[in-house]
C-alpha cells in the first residue's frame, strides 16, 4: 500500500464482510480507475494500492464502502444494521 493509506477489513459472521477503503479509494471513481485522486504522492503506488484492494474484495466477496455520497443509498443505514 501506499505511504499513508488507510483501509479496514471487517468480515461479518452472517453477511458479506465489509471492505472500508477510507482514504485509499475515496470516491467511486478511484475505486472503479476511472480517476486519481486529487493529491498523491505517486501515480504508480496509488493505482497498485487500489489493484491490491480491489484483489483483496473479489477474493473474499466483500461489500466496498468508499466515502462517495453517490454509494451511500446502497449501504444499510440505522435502525438497519450490518451483522
Amino acid at each position: 500500500m501506499a505511504p499513508s493509506v488507510w483501509e479496514r477489513f471487517f468480515p461479518i459472521a452472517k453477511q458479506q464482510p465489509l471492505l472500508l477503503t477510507i482514504d485509499a479509494a475515496h470516491a467511486l471513481g478511484h475505486w472503479e480507475e476511472k480517476a486519481l485522486p486529487g493529491f498523491l504522492a505517486s501515480t504508480v503506488d496509488t493505482v497498485r494500492s487500489v489493484q491490491k484492494l480491489r484483489t483483496y474484495a473479489e477474493k473474499h466477496d466483500a461489500t466496498v464502502v468508499t466515502g462517495d455520497p453517490d454509494a451511500w443509498a446502497n449501504f444499510k443505514k440505522a435502525p438497519e444494521f450490518y451483522a
